[in-house]
């Protein structure tokens, strides 16, 4: 099975992506632009139809993979951003609803345990701020996304970094967690 390397894809992500509440809206910010180059060094998707002369009409199937990868890396990083937006809101509901039914707790826990533990962990600071650097997505199919990134927690006085990889999957039209893994 390929895997499709979306960082190629999309080129480089400028700057460091940095997730954070809003003051104001209440809603998540994207604080460095995320840019999507046209140039497509390294791309590893091959072809699956001869490629077209502008004159033809036969539709560029290339070009296309790559629109759908495009769009498909957008839905994930909506969703990181949606969990991380609920995880610094203290806002469980929603927090949780970004795992996936199929959700793998690790350290042997019961989802329900591991929901548990999570409350307390989430609810005791007064307030909490995550900040995501190097951000990579790894699509192994069309339904399973492997994302890797820096992740800086910050919470009242403490401050953690540690390397994430989350294993994603599409659920009911939303990519979700369904394995959490600290590096």
């Amino acid at each position: 099975m390929k895997n499709y390397n979306l960082m190629a894809i999309l080129g480089l992500i400028i700057g460091v992506l940095q997730i954070t509440s809003c003051a104001a809206t209440s809603e998540p910010e994207i604080e460095n632009k995320i840019e999507f180059t046209t140039e497509e060094k390294n791309v590893e998707l091959k072809p699956i139809a001869q490629q077209t002369t502008e004159n033809s009409t036969k539709p560029n199937l290339q070009s296309n993979q790559t629109e759908i990868l495009k769009v498909m890396g957008m839905q994930v990083i909506e969703s990181i951003k949606n969990w991380i937006h609920a995880w610094e809101n203290q806002d469980l509901p929603t927090y949780f609803s970004y795992y996936a039914n199929s959700f793998e707790p690790a350290e042997q826990r019961t989802r329900e345990e591991w929901e548990n533990f999570r409350k307390s962990r989430i609810m005791a600071p007064n307030k909490i701020t995550i900040v995501l650097s190097q951000l990579n997505i790894n699509f192994s199919n069309i339904t399973t996304a492997n994302v890797s990134f820096m992740q800086e927690y910050r919470a009242d006085k403490k401050r953690f970094r540690t390397n994430k990889i989350l294993k994603m999957v599409l659920e009911n039209n939303i990519w979700k967690i369904q394995k959490e893994n600290n590096k």
